[in-house]
């Protein structure tokens, strides 16, 4: 009987140490420690928080740290945030530093000073910049937020424009456009410059007679220039969006709604309105949707998308004539001499503007998907699926700092929409318009 007893002593305490080296075992893990309150600990599992070490919820965004729960799926969300407030921080200031180096250039009003030293108010056009946010990125991201993403199978969709990978590519449910290179008359549309006919106003360069306002003239006295009555002759326009040309075409000629594009240099498949979406294999130019998956993945997936997405410069013109009479010759060879730079800069500034709309509406995602009861009740629902006490106590910690998501947020994208702004200033007083 004593022998007995002492098997069984010793058993029970040989159990109640491989419970207790289990337990702490448990707790161990390859992301930083978990920090939860005491309240998120009930029953059997508050008797392990002394081994596990929990403490308080104090470290999240706002000491800018994004692992607030060792739940990888959660904290990829978090990150998401961080990343936008530093990158939305960043874009804004090269939009300000571009701006300021604009003002330096001008000493007031632009329109004020064309006003003084140029015939007529200042006509601006420009083309839309072409940003692009690629599905590799999105769905890699998506892939390693969420470990039940098949990768291979997931697919985005984009609403907008797809730039397909081959021009043998499947358009479903959008309009096919192939791009392909045109030294010729163009049936459909160009980008690029289109030379044709004229006996109207030439909003570009007009080869032949001006009936005012021409400044600019071959050998044989002819104008080879802006012209600001009629053009008889032939007028040569750089169409920086796809436009119909009626004419030659140096660039690229776009067959819209095509059957194929194997003879393309390039394939895109277009939503036919806005609210629908087509699978995407490409880059998205316009709003990217994530493939479905956990709620969390699928936000901060698209956001370091966007955050890492491009924006293609588009041209642009400035139509100025220079007062034949001007009352101070030097400052007006000085306004003109910054007016080509400003025409230099703008195309680089719109497409900072472009991507800056994108990257801000990617910032309001964030903020709404963290007031709504959508990723709390993934978190929760994860929670529930769950036996491990830290990943259940990691995500109590992750629902407590969704509140923290919106202030991290505001503070990129103020500072964002006062850059944006001040570029929608410049276009206004510019009076840039679309290319025609």
């Amino acid at each position: 009987m004593p022998a007995r007893r002492a098997i069984n002593s010793f058993t029970s305490a040989y159990l109640t140490l491989a419970l207790a080296l289990s337990v702490v075992l448990g707790c161990e893990s390859d992301t930083p420690r978990v920090r939860a309150t005491e309240s998120a600990l009930q029953g059997p599992q508050g008797a392990i928080k002394q081994l596990c070490g929990f403490v308080a919820c104090t470290r999240g965004l706002d000491m800018r740290n994004p692992i607030v729960s060792g739940v990888g799926s959660a904290d990829a969300f978090f990150t998401a945030a961080l990343d936008y407030e530093y990158e939305s921080m960043a874009l804004a200031a090269t939009i300000e530093t571009a701006l300021a180096a604009i003002n330096a250039d001008f000493d007031g009003d632009i329109q004020a000073l064309a006003q003084m030293h140029a015939k007529g108010p200042l006509r601006a056009r420009a083309g839309r910049p072409r940003c692009s946010v690629d599905s590799s990125v999105l769905l890699d991201a998506e892939a390693r937020c969420d470990p039940s993403l098949e990768r291979s199978r997931a697919t985005m969709h984009c609403s907008g424009s797809c730039t397909l990978r081959s021009t043998a590519a499947h358009c479903d449910g959008g309009d096919l456009r192939c791009d392909r290179v045109s030294a010729g008359r163009c049936s459909a549309l160009c980008r690029g410059v289109c030379t044709r006919p004229s006996s109207a106003t030439c909003l570009g360069t007009c080869d032949g007679t001006c009936s005012a306002g021409c400044n600019a003239f071959d050998a044989n006295g002819r104008c080879h220039g802006q012209c600001q009555g009629t053009c008889k002759g032939s007028c040569e326009v750089a169409y920086f969006d796809p436009e119909d040309c009626s004419g030659e075409c140096q660039g690229e000629c776009i067959t819209e709604a095509a059957a194929s594009c194997s003879d393309g240099i390039g394939a895109a498949c277009v939503t036919p309105g806005s609210g629908a979406s087509v699978a995407c294999d490409g880059s998205c130019d316009g709003t990217p949707v994530a493939a479905d998956g956990l709620p969390e993945c699928m936000v901060s997936a698209t956001v370091q998308a966007v955050l890492r997405s491009s924006c293609q410069p588009a041209g642009a013109w400035i139509d100025a004539v220079p007062a034949a009479a001007p009352a101070d010759p030097v400052a007006q060879a000085r306004f003109f001499t910054a007016l080509g730079n400003l025409q230099r800069s703008l195309p680089y500034l719109l497409a900072l503007s472009a991507r800056g709309e994108h990257v801000l509406a990617a910032g309001m995602a964030l903020s709404g998907a963290a007031q709504g009861t959508k990723l709390a009740d993934s978190f929760t629902a994860e929670n529930q699926g769950e036996l491990n006490t830290r990943f259940a106590v990691g995500l109590e910690c992750a629902t407590a700092q969704l509140t923290n998501v919106a202030s991290t947020v505001s503070a990129g994208s103020e500072r964002l929409s006062v850059a944006l702004n001040s570029i929608a200033e410049l276009r206004a007083n510019l009076l840039v318009e679309p290319a025609p």
